[in-house]
């Protein structure tokens, strides 16, 4: 997805989850941002090759393992940072895919709180909202004229709540009170499958409509 604004964000569907890691670079920057890598690691580094650039930094949404499990991988090639709310810390845990079958997980060698709530690239700017329910720490990346929601929000339906930190009362006031104010025309990435609109899930999620899960 390249931007009028020259900011180009490329979406990569990744295993074992079908977990969406994207790629952020903007015109003039050589550092790119990888956003919650998953489990296919060389598609990342097959992109940055054909970009020639390098990471700069690796920003994650939330702290399930899933959106974290590439990032020692890519840390092992370039010594970037990882940035994670707090809250979420406790998620990052070697042995958090046992519940999925998978055996002990790599972990990121460092993981580092956000400073503040803007994140800079180049001239965009991205705002850093707070949107629990999914994880206490969940996180949305507001940029211009798009959002990644993480696991808050997909097309047609929102995030699990009886992963460990979920719960059903956060998730519906973030919905309310956060999600719901995001405007019409904003881009919504979503943690897992198709991009879609703040138009479109208005309109047709059925969580998100007033006659159906919020009580609002």
């Amino acid at each position: 997805m390249t931007l009028p604004s020259g900011l180009t964000i490329e979406r990569l569907e990744q295993p074992p989850f079908g977990t969406n890691t994207y790629m952020i670079q903007a015109e003039g920057e050589r550092g790119v941002w990888i956003v919650d890598p998953s489990g296919d690691p060389a598609s990342v580094f097959g992109k940055l090759t054909q970009w020639g650039r390098e990471p700069e930094r690796i920003l994650l949404t939330h702290g399930h393992m899933d959106h974290w499990l590439g990032a020692r991988a890519i840390q092992d090639q370039w010594d970037v940072p990882v940035y994670l709310d707090p809250r979420d810390f406790h998620l990052i845990d070697a042995s958090a895919g046992r519940l999925f079958g998978l055996s002990l997980l790599p972990l990121p060698r460092r993981v580092t709180p956000y400073e503040g709530d803007t994140l800079t690239l180049g001239d965009h700017q991205w705002r850093l909202v707070d949107a629990p329910g999914h994880s206490p720490g969940h996180l949305l990346f507001l940029g211009e004229g798009h959002a990644l929601v993480g696991d808050v929000l997909f097309r047609g339906s929102i995030g699990r709540m009886d992963l460990p930190g979920g719960c059903e009362t956060t998730m519906k006031k973030t919905l309310e009170e956060v999600v719901l104010t995001l405007p019409l025309d904003y881009d919504i990435l979503p943690g897992h499958g198709p991009p879609t609109t703040m138009e479109r899930e208005r309109r047709e999620n059925p969580y998100l409509r007033r006659e159906g899960w919020l009580t609002k």
